[in-house]
Protein backbone atom coordinates (compact mmCIF):
# COMPACT_ATOMS: atom_id res chain seq x y z
CA UNK A 1 0.00 0.00 0.00
CA UNK A 2 2.83 2.91 0.90
CA UNK A 3 4.37 1.84 -2.50
CA UNK A 4 1.47 2.52 -4.52
CA UNK A 5 0.96 6.02 -2.41
CA UNK A 6 4.95 6.84 -3.08
CA UNK A 7 4.19 6.22 -6.82
CA UNK A 8 1.25 8.64 -7.04
CA UNK A 9 2.77 11.01 -5.00
CA UNK A 10 5.66 10.91 -7.74
CA UNK A 11 3.63 11.27 -10.22
CA UNK A 12 1.62 14.09 -8.64
CA UNK A 13 5.35 15.92 -8.96
CA UNK A 14 6.22 15.01 -11.82
CA UNK A 15 2.72 16.33 -13.09
CA UNK A 16 3.69 19.42 -11.51
CA UNK A 17 6.60 20.59 -12.80
CA UNK A 18 5.66 19.26 -16.13
CA UNK A 19 2.84 22.54 -15.33
CA UNK A 20 5.20 24.04 -14.37
CA UNK A 21 7.56 23.83 -17.44
CA UNK A 22 4.09 24.17 -19.91
CA UNK A 23 2.92 27.70 -18.34
CA UNK A 24 6.60 29.09 -19.42
CA UNK A 25 5.74 28.50 -23.43
CA UNK A 26 4.89 31.29 -25.28
CA UNK A 27 4.31 31.25 -28.40
CA UNK A 28 4.27 33.95 -31.21
CA UNK A 29 2.16 35.03 -33.92
CA UNK A 30 3.45 36.66 -37.13
CA UNK A 31 1.25 37.23 -40.24
CA UNK A 32 2.59 36.01 -43.56
CA UNK A 33 2.92 39.57 -45.17
CA UNK A 34 4.46 38.14 -48.37
CA UNK A 35 2.79 38.23 -51.68
CA UNK A 36 2.16 35.25 -53.70
CA UNK A 37 4.51 36.92 -56.47
CA UNK A 38 7.12 36.95 -53.71
CA UNK A 39 7.00 33.63 -53.02
CA UNK A 40 6.87 32.61 -56.57
CA UNK A 41 10.20 34.47 -57.40
CA UNK A 42 11.31 32.97 -54.43
CA UNK A 43 10.70 29.62 -55.52
CA UNK A 44 12.04 30.02 -58.95
CA UNK A 45 15.51 31.39 -57.26
CA UNK A 46 15.74 27.95 -55.35
CA UNK A 47 14.84 26.32 -58.41
CA UNK A 48 17.46 27.89 -60.58
CA UNK A 49 20.08 27.77 -57.85
CA UNK A 50 19.27 24.11 -57.87
CA UNK A 51 19.41 23.10 -61.46
CA UNK A 52 22.47 25.03 -61.65
CA UNK A 53 24.12 22.63 -59.22
CA UNK A 54 22.97 19.55 -60.68
CA UNK A 55 24.93 21.03 -63.95
CA UNK A 56 27.65 21.88 -62.31
CA UNK A 57 27.85 17.65 -60.60
CA UNK A 58 27.12 16.45 -64.29
CA UNK A 59 29.98 18.06 -65.48
CA UNK A 60 32.21 17.22 -63.13
CA UNK A 61 31.04 13.97 -63.07
CA UNK A 62 31.70 14.09 -66.87
CA UNK A 63 35.31 15.42 -66.28
CA UNK A 64 36.41 12.39 -63.82
CA UNK A 65 34.58 9.45 -65.87
CA UNK A 66 35.21 11.24 -69.57
CA UNK A 67 31.65 10.10 -70.53
CA UNK A 68 28.94 12.16 -71.21
CA UNK A 69 26.14 12.24 -68.49
CA UNK A 70 22.76 11.43 -69.78
CA UNK A 71 19.81 13.59 -69.15
CA UNK A 72 17.08 11.92 -67.60
CA UNK A 73 13.33 11.24 -69.15
CA UNK A 74 12.35 14.15 -65.83
CA UNK A 75 15.13 16.51 -67.44
CA UNK A 76 13.83 15.76 -70.74
CA UNK A 77 10.24 16.29 -70.20
CA UNK A 78 10.62 19.29 -68.35
CA UNK A 79 12.38 20.59 -70.67
CA UNK A 80 9.77 20.15 -73.18
CA UNK A 81 6.77 21.39 -70.37
CA UNK A 82 6.06 24.95 -70.05
CA UNK A 83 4.13 26.02 -66.61
CA UNK A 84 1.97 28.78 -66.59
CA UNK A 85 0.29 29.38 -62.57
CA UNK A 86 -2.93 31.25 -62.90
CA UNK A 87 -3.51 33.11 -59.69
CA UNK A 88 -6.99 34.85 -59.45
Amino acid sequence: MHVVMIMMAMMQVNTLKYANRAKEIKTFVRRNTGTVNAHISEYQRMIDALQEEVSDLKQALQQQTGAPVKRSNSERQASKQCFFLYLP
